[in-house]
């Protein structure tokens, strides 16, 4: 029937759905099941604030 099947995650409800559906059909056939998610970057402030926390407990930055 399928040979590969890729399902999008987002952790919304329709996407656990779709995946659990993806997973019942690829544990059918021994299919391929390939998992797809995006990750924005973060803001560059965000690496500021890292480095202070960071600091304040005396953690060095690695290069």
């Amino acid at each position: 029937m399928f040979k590969k099947i890729a399902v999008a995650f987002d952790e919304s409800p329709e996407v656990a759905r779709a995946f659990r559906s993806a997973l019942e059909l690829a544990k059918l056939d021994a299919v391929e099941l390939t998992i797809v998610t995006v990750v924005e970057n973060l803001p560059a402030y965000i690496s500021y604030i890292l480095d202070e926390s960071r600091a304040s407990r005396g953690v060095a930055r690695a290069m």
